[in-house]
C-alpha cells in the first residue's frame, strides 16, 4: 500500500473570533466549492487506471499528455506573479512563500524540472515538448488543443484580476496530483518514488498552497469586501474551465485507446 493517502483534506485557515460572519459565510462557500470540485471524481483518473497499460505509457499518450498538463500547469506558474490585491509587505510574503516553492527549490530546482523529469522516466527519453516551448503564456494555445488552450487563456486573463481563480487551482492541486499519481500506479509501480510526485505530495507542499492561499483570500475580502463576490465568481467559473481540462485529457485516452483497437 503506498504512503500516500489517497484522502486529501483541504486546510482552510481558522476564522478569528473577533472577523465577522460573513469572513466565515465565505470561509464556508470556498470549502463548498472545493469540495464539489474534488479531481478524484473526474472520469479521466479512474478511466487511466484502468486503462490498457501499453497505451498509458505508449510515446502517443505520454507526449501529448505531458504538452497538455505541462502547459496548464505553467501558466498558473507564471501568471501567479501577477496576482493583484497583494500589495501590503504581509500579504506579499505569503504570496512569495508559495511562489518560491514552484521555481525556488534548492539548487535551482523547480515543479517544472520535476514533471519533466518524471516523464522522461515513464518515456525513456525526455519528452518531445521542451522547455523552450514553454514560454510567453498567450503564445501557447498554438501548440495546444482546443481545452487546454481555453484553460491557459482562462488563466491568462483571469489571474490579474482576481484571487479566485488562484484559490482554485491551489486548493484543488493536491487532490489532482494525488489522482494522477494512483491512476498512474498500476502502469508503473514505482511512480510514487519520482520526483514530481515525491516533491508535491510527501512534502505536503500543495496542501499548504491550499490553505495560503485560501488565508490570503480571506485577508483580502476583509480589507476590500467590494472584491469578494466577483472572487467567488471568478472561482466558479474557474472550475468549471478546470473540468473541461480534464474532459479533454479523457478524450485524449479514449483517442490514444481506439488507436489500439483499430490497429
Amino acid at each position: 500500500m503506498s504512503w500516500i493517502s489517497y484522502e486529501v483534506r483541504f486546510l482552510l485557515p481558522q476564522i478569528p473570533q473577533t472577523l465577522s460572519m460573513r469572513s466565515s459565510q465565505i470561509q464556508s462557500e470556498i470549502q463548498r466549492l472545493l469540495e464539489a470540485n474534488q479531481p478524484r471524481t473526474f472520469p479521466f483518473f479512474e478511466a487511466l487506471k484502468g486503462a490498457d497499460t501499453r497505451v498509458v505509457l505508449s510515446e502517443d499518450f505520454l507526449d501529448a499528455f505531458y504538452l497538455r498538463y505541462q502547459a496548464a500547469m505553467h501558466a498558473t506558474r507564471v501568471m501567479v506573479y501577477q496576482l493583484p490585491h497583494l500589495d501590503e509587505i504581509s500579504l506579499r510574503v505569503k504570496k512569495c512563500r508559495v511562489i518560491a516553492d514552484d521555481d525556488l527549490n534548492p539548487h535551482g530546482d523547480t515543479h517544472h524540472a520535476q514533471l519533466r523529469d518524471t516523464w522522461s522516466i515513464l518515456l525513456g527519453r525526455p519528452p518531445r515538448a521542451t522547455d523552450e516551448l514553454f514560454g510567453a503564456v498567450h503564445e501557447l494555445p498554438q501548440h495546444l488543443d482546443e481545452r487546454t488552450s481555453r484553460f491557459v487563456l482562462f488563466v491568462a486573463n483571469e489571474y490579474p484580476k482576481s484571487l479566485g481563480p488562484w484559490v482554485v487551482i491551489e486548493g484543488l492541486a493536491d487532490d489532482w496530483i494525488n489522482s494522477l499519481c494512483c491512476s498512474l500506479r498500476p502502469h508503473y509501480p514505482m511512480i510514487d518514488a519520482t520526483r514530481y510526485f515525491v516533491h508535491n505530495l510527501a512534502s505536503g507542499v500543495e496542501k499548504e498552497h491550499a490553505q495560503a492561499a485560501s488565508e490570503l483570500f480571506l485577508e483580502v475580502a476583509a480589507r476590500k469586501p467590494e472584491l469578494t463576490e466577483e472572487g467567488l465568481a471568478a472561482a466558479t467559473r474557474m472550475t468549471k474551465v478546470l473540468r473541461e481540462f480534464w474532459a479533454g485529457c479523457d478524450e485524449l485516452l479514449d483517442t490514444c485507446l481506439a488507436s489500439v483497437r483499430q490497429a
